[in-house]
């Protein structure tokens, strides 16, 4: 018989699906074992707005950890099948500019303004490694989870904000304030293992 494939002990990970967002990120992380059928995941995305020819006007950076169990009872030759926790923080900071009422609603101005957009988020997840070959292998992983979306507009006492920034989709319709939903996760990662 042949053996079954097994967790790496350590693996470096690329997602090219953290570029197919609103925010894109250039996303990258490490996995590594800590017990039999028992890992931790850790990654780092930077975020800006890699496809404007211009200077982006939103830039910020997301963190994410995972705890993954691979049930021997799943395991195969060619693939593993494994099941996690994640969580999930991020912050977009986005630069433009607003219409905006000044002076206790006496008069209107267009005035730079900066949107912080905070987000922390928790998923259970399921996901399968398949080997392509003894270093290399693809993962795909998908869940349901909550987000948590906290969004703050930097700008000066007096002003009044007449209308969201209309540049960035992801704020139309949602003003300041916090905002909890339920969300879905998918990713595809390239994997290189370490060891």
């Amino acid at each position: 018989t042949f053996p079954l494939l097994q967790q790496p002990k350590l693996a470096f990970k690329y997602d090219p699906t953290a570029l197919l967002v609103v925010t894109p990120a250039i996303q990258f992380g490490l996995e590594f074992k800590i017990a039999k059928n028992q890992a931790l995941q850790l990654e780092y995305g930077y975020i800006t707005d890699f496809f404007n020819s211009s200077k982006s006007d939103f830039d910020g950076y997301k963190i994410k950890g995972e705890y993954r169990f691979y049930p021997e009872v799943f395991k195969s030759r060619s693939d593993l099948t494994f099941l996690g926790v994640q969580y999930m923080y991020k912050q977009v900071n986005t630069r433009g500019s607003a219409t905006v009422w000044r002076d206790n609603n006496t008069y209107q101005e267009i005035v730079d303004v900066e949107v912080l957009n905070k987000t922390n988020a928790f998923y259970l997840f399921a996901g399968k490694t398949i080997k392509l070959s003894n270093q290399f292998y693809l993962e795909n992983v998908i869940g349901l989870g909550g987000k948590s979306l906290n969004i703050k507009v930097v700008k000066p006492e007096d002003v009044t904000l007449r209308e969201v920034l209309p540049r960035n989709g992801f704020l139309l319709g949602r003003g300041e304030g916090e905002m909890d939903y339920v969300t879905f996760l998918y990713s595809f990662k390239f994997i290189y293992k370490i060891k």
